[in-house]
């Protein structure tokens, strides 16, 4: 059985204003068996991940079962997700891929920065986080190399503990008792004349209510860590990369990159079974503000994005509502507005290897929500002025 985490379903209803689909029933964890209407597709629809997929004749006459494997982009074993508990990341300005828990949000500019939720009130919360860069390395060794690293953040004079170990296949140290605001964890490994430095903290002695948090986050990245080969990374060759202002964000399971607007805005969901992301502030839930999401919505099944977006308007028709093309990806689309859902909003509708994809900002031309019009005017440049298809 597909299960559906609670923060989605809670999301579905914030987005759209309708109730939560029963979650679809696979028949083995190889696959994923959904349900779909091939006269009308919702943007909410939950679907099999877009790879060939075989179409079986069901019961009802009007419905055909999708099974598909799910893709890996090329992604190493390692860092393709199991289930809903884990997520995918890509570094593409490093090099390296990586899951991490469910509940942890990507805040990076510059950096990456994966932070956990906040275990306290204030400005400064205390959080599990993990921080990645990586520089030329100084030193032909993995000591050598750490030992300058070191001397830059003025530890190398420190009773510091040092243990050898491995990530991502290659050798590194592991270094605690760097100081600092808080101790943490610090991993260092050498790659293609780079230094990697992770950085885990707080340390759970020193603040024991994120203790729980940090060892789920060190268990997960430690575990799944991998660098790109060179003919997997070529893969995401023409993926736009993090700016000042904008952050980079890859998903090898759906086949498209995009840039979406720096802080305040995160990742608050990218959970394989729905095929779902949304980019919004960390307060979302609580505080009504600006979101886009992006959405595999189902098979196409052999029509063109006209095709699909009229059905989809052909269900409303007691509404005004307008439709303009542009381009998405490098393939025609439609624009939508005037579409119901729990705030106004403006969908995008695109076609890519016969599977549809949706992009939904909301809320847009909201007379309740006039303050967030230029924010989610924003959003929408940049998301679809950068979404790009892998393959």
């Amino acid at each position: 059985m597909i299960r559906f985490p609670a923060v989605l379903l809670v999301l579905s209803l914030w987005l759209l204003g309708c109730n939560a689909a029963p979650p679809a029933t696979a028949p083995s964890e190889a696959t994923a068996t959904t349900v779909t209407s091939p006269t009308s597709l919702s943007p909410t629809s939950t679907v099999a991940a877009p790879t060939p997929e075989t179409a079986i004749a069901s019961p009802d006459s009007n419905t055909t079962i999708v099974t598909a494997e799910p893709t890996s982009g090329g992604l190493p074993e390692s860092c393709i997700p199991k289930s809903d508990a884990e997520w995918s990341y890509i570094g593409l300005d490093g090099g390296y891929c990586l899951l991490y828990p469910e509940g942890f949000r990507v805040a990076d500019t510059g950096q990456t920065i994966l932070e956990g939720p906040p275990l306290d009130e204030g400005p400064a919360p205390v959080m599990a986080t993990l921080r990645i860069e990586h520089m030329t390395a100084e030193g032909d060794t993995l000591s050598a190399a750490t030992d300058s690293l070191l001397a830059l953040l003025g530890a190398a004079e420190m009773p510091l503990e040092r243990s050898p170990t491995t990530l991502g296949s290659e050798a590194a140290e592991l270094v605690e008792g760097i100081p600092g605001q808080t101790r943490g964890r610090h991993l260092f490994t050498l790659h293609e004349g780079m230094i990697y430095h992770l950085s885990f903290e707080p340390d759970a002695e020193g603040f024991p209510q994120a203790a729980a948090d940090i060892e789920r986050l060190w268990q997960s990245v430690t575990a799944s860590f991998s660098f790109l080969s060179p003919e997997v990374a070529a893969l995401y060759a023409n993926c736009p990369t993090t700016t000042e202002r904008t952050v980079g964000y890859v998903n090898a399971l759906d086949d498209y990159c995009l840039l979406y607007p720096g802080l305040p805005l995160r990742v608050m969901a990218a959970v394989p079974s729905i095929h779902m992301t949304t980019f919004a502030k960390p307060e979302f839930f609580s505080s009504p503000g600006s979101s886009i999401t992006i959405q595999v919505a189902g098979p196409a099944e052999g029509r063109n994005v006209e095709e699909v977006v009229a059905a989809v308007v052909a269900e409303y028709s007691d509404l005004s509502i307008t439709t303009t093309p542009f381009t998405l990806g490098g393939e025609p689309a439609l624009m939508v507005e005037g579409m119901p859902g729990r705030m106004s909003n403006r969908q995008g509708y695109v076609v890519h290897e016969d599977w549809l994809y949706t992009i939904i900002v909301m809320p847009y031309n909201d007379p309740a929500f006039t303050d967030a019009q230029a924010e989610a005017e924003a959003m929408w440049e940049i998301v679809t002025g950068s979404f790009t298809f892998i393959r």
